[in-house]
């Protein structure tokens, strides 16, 4: 018997690859001379595992800050036979090298993880596998359990003396904290709307507060054009890291 590494194999003068068939033929020497050569065997199949997957990352449009959507891409060779599925694991978001297996027999390449919780950070490998066995891990990727925040409720309107005192709830911020506000006020055509500094959402104060005032002089003038009597209403939008 003899062994030949699949290394060499793979070079010239062979310059087989994975999934290849190898045949061998064998011819024996003894003092007389060398005998003619054996027939080729049956042939047996090249094998190895897949490459590891690579581009590993969060798919945000997918995402949210209760679950992280994972996608990736197989890596170059499939070590000679098709990829079955992939192995996901990751460190269950406590921050450590210790990973464990989160899914197996996947068959997509993506994966979503819900319940997830916000604000925390996770870290995620993945493994293809074949009929030979499972590939070595990708790159880890840490995840950041977040997304925009959800829509604020409407914002109330409401009159303080000479001034409309406009207030809103924070909406849940999907696992990044809300850096902005942008407060829209609607002016008298109903149609169209604009801000104004008295109600600047990104004033730290005025984000805290989560309320402005605008003095109704301001709202009588453009591109408001409001006379008394008329309703005010406005809009509230908010901003986080992620958008």
């Amino acid at each position: 018997m003899c062994k030949i590494p699949l290394s060499a194999l793979r070079v010239a003068p062979y310059s087989l690859t994975w999934g290849n068939l190898i045949y061998a033929r064998v011819a024996a020497t003894n003092v007389k001379g060398t005998s003619v050569f054996s027939e080729k065997n049956a042939g047996t199949q090249m094998l190895t595992k897949p490459d590891a997957p690579f581009n590993l990352a969060n798919d945000i449009n997918r995402s949210s800050g209760k679950t992280i959507t994972i996608v990736w891409n197989n890596g170059a060779e499939d070590g000679g036979t098709p990829v079955i599925d992939y192995i996901v694991s990751y460190d269950s978001g406590l921050g450590t090298n210790v990973f464990t297996v989160l899914a197996s027999a996947v068959t997509t390449q993506s994966y979503s993880v819900t319940q997830v919780t916000p604000g925390k950070t996770y870290v995620f490998k993945v493994q293809s596998r074949n009929a030979f066995g499972p590939s070595l891990f990708s790159d880890s990727v840490a995840i950041l359990a977040a997304q925009t925040p959800d829509p604020p409720i409407a914002p109330v309107t409401s009159v303080s003396g000479t001034n409309i005192l406009i207030t809103w709830t924070a909406p849940f911020d999907n696992g990044s904290p809300i850096t902005s506000y942008e407060i829209l006020i609607q002016n008298s055509d109903d149609i169209t709307y604009a801000m104004t500094p008295s109600c600047d959402g990104t004033d730290p104060t005025i984000r805290s507060a989560r309320q402005c005032m605008v003095p109704v002089s301001v709202l009588l003038t453009s591109p408001f054009n409001h006379v008394y009597g008329n309703f005010i209403y406005a809009t509230v939008k908010a901003t986080n890291a992620f958008g």
